[in-house]
């Protein structure tokens, strides 16, 4: 009997692991089988038998716009370059403890699953300067997709890739609202300089508003 427990499959069996037993099981406790366990459609593991646990899988990821929406993203994933997936999220990615995820970029969008994957025992990467990406798609003629770019990433060392923790994660999310709060700030004040003392009036809530939310969110960074 085969059960789909987070992202990873496990069957019962011989009871080996950490996970508690179940009813449907018949008591037994549930333990991953790994060898080449269709999830999402696609065989993800290989039984490291040798050690009695799974070997360490790498995925490689293009997070790109929508054309239907802008602000809205998609991941493509691989991890041969040969069989390609697409997901709306992170926690869709098939991922388990021990498998390293390889990215082109992370949007601050998909910050809470990026920090999901960390919980559950991924190691997260991405790509510290896009150039890279473009640089070695050059080199090995591959075509300006999302295959081509994760085929490119694939071809990329390691070192190149920044790996997060959930510390940075939220830290870097915090710093761009800042950013975008900043911003705003300052939009309004060069507004703010060409409007008539009556409309002046009319425009200081908004600004003071704004600096509050800046005050407030340096004190708590």
């Amino acid at each position: 009997m085969a059960r789909l427990l987070g992202p990873l499959l496990f069957i019962c069996g011989t009871g080996r692991g950490s996970y508690p037993t179940d009813d449907e099981c018949g008591g037994r406790g549930w333990e991953w089988d790994g060898g080449e366990v269709p999830v999402g459609g696609e065989a993800i593991r290989d039984k490291d038998t040798e050690r009695g646990r799974a070997a360490m899988l790498k995925f490689y990821a293009d997070v790109h716009r929508t054309k239907e929406n802008s602000e809205r993203y998609r991941m493509t994933y691989s991890t041969d370059g040969k069989a390609f997936r697409h997901v709306d999220s992170f926690s869709e990615v098939p991922a388990g403890p021990g498998d390293k995820l390889f990215m082109d970029t992370l949007p601050p969008q998909h910050t809470d699953g990026a920090i999901e994957l960390l919980r559950w025992g991924v190691e997260v990467y991405y790509l510290r300067r896009l150039t890279l990406l473009e640089k070695m798609r050059r080199e090995l003629r591959l075509p300006k997709n999302a295959r081509g770019d994760i085929r490119a990433l694939m071809s990329i060392e390691e070192r190149w890739f920044r790996r997060v923790t959930e510390d940075f994660l939220v830290l870097r999310r915090m710093i761009l609202a800042y950013r975008s709060l900043l911003k705003t700030h300052q939009q309004l004040l060069n507004k703010y300089k060409a409007l008539s003392e009556a409309e002046r009036e009319v425009m200081k809530p908004a600004i003071s508003s704004i600096e509050k939310q800046m005050v407030e969110m340096a004190k708590n960074s």
